[in-house]
């Protein structure tokens, strides 16, 4: 009697960076590849899972030229051949941090899963005073009570600059002129920011 072992799996690789910034009522999307390395078909379930987010965040998955509303799908993919995912997030009027989970695994191999953390938030505010508690950017620095750190990111998702406060202020001396996405973290929790960088 002969025992044949096949190697059965998949590789999930994000195409794009994995944080994510929008407005309120905003759109953005990120993209996923599906590789099926094993020698026959399968079938991935696709989960969204929340960790933390807005209550009016929904989500959206593309794939085979078609779009599906939902947190949950299923995708079948040939053996030996490549699928791109869009994760598509539709955001609400609440504002809020992002972080989730989204997660894949094989229908038949319940061992054989992975997942990818995706974090950020929906609440931009731009170069101006909103509400009693504020963060904000004056132009040269970002203000606000209890900072701790800020985290720059380029338009790409490219992590570019961390810097930590002093005396409730981040200085953004060392920023080019452009736009940038901001993770500001202070005492009170993480607050999203988009700021435009101009030139002294």
């Amino acid at each position: 009697m002969f025992v044949i072992s096949l190697i059965i799996g998949f590789i999930f690789t994000p195409l794009d960076s994995l944080h994510v910034y929008m407005e309120p009522n905003g759109y953005t999307s990120l993209r996923f590849e599906l590789y099926n390395n094993g020698y026959f078909n399968a079938t991935y379930n696709l989960v969204v899972r929340k960790t933390v987010s807005p209550s009016d965040l929904s989500f959206q998955m593309c794939f085979h030229n078609q779009c599906f509303l939902g947190d949950s799908q299923s995708i079948t993919v040939e053996a030996g051949s490549r699928d791109t995912i869009a994760l598509d997030f539709l955001g609400g009027s609440e504002t809020g941090g992002i972080d989730i989970y989204y997660l894949v695994y094989d229908q038949h191999e319940a061992n054989d899963r992975d997942s990818v953390e995706i974090t950020g938030g929906v609440n931009i505010f731009e170069n101006s005073h909103k509400g009693e508690y504020t963060v904000h950017f004056n132009g040269k620095y970002i203000l606000g009570p209890s900072l701790k750190e800020a985290i720059f990111y380029s338009k790409d998702g490219r992590e570019v600059l961390r810097k930590t406060a002093h005396r409730d202020r981040i200085a953004t001396g060392e920023l080019k002129s452009g736009i940038y996405f901001v993770k500001v973290i202070t005492d009170r929790g993480i607050v999203p920011l988009k700021i435009i960088k101009e030139k002294p």
